[in-house]
């Protein structure tokens, strides 16, 4: 859902084609855009390729396996919250998944979190698979605040049940992001020495060469947030990697270790002050 909008293009679509590139796709998947915007499955594919590139090893074989993915991406109009407008769309995924005697649906909401609920509602109750699981991708922000996330959440868990939700940060899915942790625990030079005995200060630092510009931000607080730079925003992040530096190895995992550690975090680790920098 937000098929139409700016980080589907940048981020969503890109990924797809990656992971479709490398094999990493089931054999008989579909992409099916929704949102608000008219379009046709010919302008949606041409919306799409203009993003997609073969960014690891670009191969002969990149033009017909770009192709061969654009023919498997389709487009369906409606509002976020018709249900008419999300059996219309499971009625041709159900064209589209008849070679196969199970299928799973993934909805992605790359939408404003105004219409999460909605949009949520409407699919569960209209598209979810007859044959197979159904998950939720909710993109952040997810809420304003503690008090909004836990409403959101409480609202949304009405339609999708938790191990059926997951909400995702794209930036923190970077493969530099994500590698950190390779990067510790693999490495026997870093792995001795990634403790506050050797590490003195680390500093994060955000750089992009592009904004916000065409996100679906909406309300008081997104238009503010947009004002300020994204600077909000910004800080969020940073404090999420830094949570990943000083992360333990874990000796017998729970069932989700990086989500209790990272809640554990904040109150083990200082902020520098002037007096501490000089």
């Amino acid at each position: 859902m937000g098929a139409s909008g700016d980080l589907a293009r940048k981020k969503i679509y890109p990924a797809l084609f990656a992971l479709f590139y490398d094999g990493h796709l089931p054999p008989h998947f579909s992409v099916f855009g929704f949102a608000r915007s008219e379009m046709t499955d010919e302008a949606f594919r041409d919306y799409i390729s203009q993003s997609l590139t073969c960014r690891v090893a670009a191969g002969a074989e990149c033009g017909d396996k770009m192709a061969e993915f654009l023919e498997r991406c389709f487009y369906q109009p409606g509002q976020y919250g018709s249900d008419e407008a999300f059996a219309r769309l499971a009625e041709r995924a159900a064209t589209a998944e008849a070679p196969s005697k199970r299928a799973d649906r993934i909805f992605y909401l790359s939408i404003p979190p105004s219409v999460f609920v909605d949009a949520a509602r409407a699919a569960t109750r209209a598209a979810s698979s007859l044959t197979g699981w159904t998950r939720v991708i909710v993109e952040k922000p997810f809420g304003r605040d503690s008090d909004s996330y836990k409403a959101l959440a409480a609202e949304l868990g009405q339609h999708v049940s938790e191990d059926a939700t997951y909400r995702i940060d794209h930036y923190l899915g970077k493969e530099l992001i994500e590698n950190l942790t390779v990067l510790r625990f693999a490495n026997l030079v870093f792995e001795p020495l990634w403790s506050r005995n050797y590490i003195r200060a680390v500093q994060v630092i955000f750089s992009e060469d592009f904004g916000t510009e065409g996100r679906g931000y909406d309300g008081v607080f997104f238009f503010s947030f947009l004002r300020k730079g994204g600077r909000e925003k910004k800080e969020e992040k940073k404090k999420k990697i830094l949570r990943s530096f000083p992360h333990p190895p874990p000796t017998h995992p729970p069932k989700h270790p990086h989500r209790n550690h990272n809640e554990n975090q904040p109150g083990a680790t200082s902020t520098p002050t002037a007096s501490s920098a000089t």
